[in-house]
């Protein structure tokens, strides 16, 4: 049984665990991609890859210390890769041309990266058509001038906006305070609100056990620094 992503987003400010993720959990995911593909453009180590081992029973040496634990695995069409540290590896590098990560035409991408430690937590979605667009949380996808050729940039905002996570009247329209007392009242917070529309709108669904349990499979994703 798989869980939507809700709960990822309520415990972004939890601490980390040992064995397994829940608190400050950063997602990246791709449609039309493997899982493996995924991975390597992502700087992951071929060798993990290829001899897969559950994440609670790797070993985390000192020869690894410079890179980044992760887990992975597939909700349908996607493939994902759960990050514990509130970021996502190559959050540095963003979508620079360079980038490995860049979608292509016909591959869809999100990423929901928490960034809790410096601020603000971001939200990426790629649709399918080459174009990426980047806001922050709170902000809708749509801001004015984006064409939307696949529908799906329309209908991530549609969702992003009746469930309540862009505040009423955005930009400017005031109640901020008042909106975000609300979402914390009736919603968990905006992080769980945002986490839990892209899960049911792109119907991403990851097994919470699995996930809080380190029965996913690990991979060592190398940073822009090291």
């Amino acid at each position: 049984m798989s869980d939507g992503l809700k709960w990822m987003g309520l415990h972004t400010f939890d601490p980390s665990m040992s064995g397994g993720m829940r608190g400050g959990i950063a997602m990246t995911a791709m449609r039309g991609v493997s899982a493996h593909e995924l991975l390597l453009r992502l700087r992951a180590r071929p060798d993990e890859i290829a001899a897969p081992v559950a994440y609670r029973d790797f070993t985390f040496g000192q020869d690894v210390s410079h890179l980044t634990p992760c887990m992975y695995g597939t909700s349908g069409d996607w493939a994902y890769v759960l990050e514990h540290n509130d970021a996502c590896t190559w959050y540095e590098w963003w979508f620079d041309d360079e980038a490995v990560v860049r979608p292509r035409p016909g591959e869809e991408l999100v990423c929901l990266h928490p960034n809790v430690s410096v601020a603000p937590s971001m939200l990426a979605y790629a649709p399918g058509d080459g174009e990426v667009h980047l806001v922050e949380f709170g902000e809708p996808i749509m801001q004015g001038n984006e064409l939307d050729a696949t529908g799906k940039l329309t209908a991530l905002d549609t969702g992003l906006v009746t469930a309540g996570a862009v505040p009423p009247g955005w930009p400017g329209g005031g109640g901020i305070p008042q909106w975000r007392e609300q979402l914390d009242e009736q919603h968990g917070g905006l992080h769980g609100l945002v986490w839990q529309t892209v899960g049911d709108t792109l119907g991403i669904r990851i097994p919470r056990d699995d996930v809080e349990q380190g029965r996913l499979p690990v991979a060592l994703l190398e940073g822009p620094y090291a």
